[in-house]
């Protein structure tokens, strides 16, 4: 009977601690999505990023938020300074080693420039995955 018990106690203790890893997986996942807008910048490219820069709406006209390089095969994560006003969107700039200029869009809508993104730069390609308000 005691045998019993402490299995069935072990077995809710179990269910109870998995189920508090998902909640909390998702609520922090709720909560970055509320705080001040990061980007992690993955550069998988052959050549180091010499600088970055990011702007809101059109890439002609804005403030600008700038930040150092990233070393080939490097990631790093950045905290862009900028104050949208009203309904926006946000775009990254880099130029690399090589003096070739880039431009990418990382939050296609957002409001109050929150929330994280992840960009993926390559040799021809850039993969943006964002979640922004």
């Amino acid at each position: 009977m005691k045998k019993k018990w402490l299995i069935a106690l072990a077995s809710a203790a179990t269910v109870v601690v998995v189920g508090l890893l998902i909640v909390g997986f998702f609520l922090s996942d709720l909560i970055r999505q509320f705080g001040p807008l990061t980007v992690k910048v993955s550069n998988q490219s052959d050549y180091d990023i010499e600088s970055i820069s990011f702007g809101l709406g059109k890439a002609e006209t804005s403030a600008q938020s700038h930040a150092d390089g990233i070393k080939s095969g490097k990631s790093r994560s950045i905290r862009p300074k900028l104050s949208p006003e009203g309904e926006n969107s946000i775009y990254m700039v880099w130029t690399d080693e090589r003096g070739e200029t880039r431009t990418a869009g990382v939050c296609g809508y957002t409001e109050s420039a929150s929330g994280y993104v992840t960009v993926v730069i390559g040799n021809y390609d850039v993969e943006v995955q964002e979640k922004c308000l």
